[in-house]
């Protein structure tokens, strides 16, 4: 049965029926017994097809370029037989700075790297003072401090507010 005032497909079924979802019967059954909603879908149809029409036209009237780099026969990563000696020159140089160094530390370490050796009662020490720390961390991290809810009185008003869902329901 058509009611004597029909309401009019919306946009979000326009574009539903527009792509093809097979799910929105109801709108279907609208347009086959509404001429102004057809007729937008036509109107729109008509709109497309012109859209099609005027870029393919643009795009064949464009000179056609390959997407492709053109590179030189040679190569381009391709070295003077002088340049290679001398990368492999450079690279060994550089190697060779590294080693030296390395090899000087190895032989003779620095007093810098030297283990420290600590006597027991030091490290007795070191660790009762750590526990003092953490237990000190402990203590203030389990005093309780108001939050500013709470502090503020905000916990009840907002207990007492109707939220979002039930003022949209109104």
């Amino acid at each position: 049965m058509i009611p004597s005032r029909m309401q009019h497909l919306t946009e979000d079924q326009f574009a539903s029926y527009m792509v093809g979802d097979a799910a929105d019967a109801a709108a279907a059954t609208h347009l086959s017994t509404c001429d102004q909603c057809r007729a937008e879908v036509e109107r729109f149809g008509v709109s497309v097809q012109s859209l099609n029409r005027v870029s393919l036209a643009w795009s064949q009237s464009r000179p056609s370029n390959s997407l492709r780099i053109r590179t030189s026969s040679r190569g381009a990563w391709r070295l003077h037989p002088g340049m290679t000696v001398a990368s492999w020159g450079f690279a060994t140089g550089v190697l060779l700075m590294s080693a030296i160094p390395l090899a000087r530390h190895l032989q003779h370490p620095s007093a810098d790297t030297a283990p420290v050796v600590v006597s027991a009662q030091e490290s007795q020490k070191q660790i009762e003072q750590d526990n003092q720390l953490l237990m000190a961390v402990d203590r203030e991290l389990s005093t309780q401090v108001a939050s500013p809810e709470q502090e503020y009185g905000l916990g009840n008003e907002l207990a007492r507010k109707p939220k979002n869902r039930e003022l949209k329901a109104q």
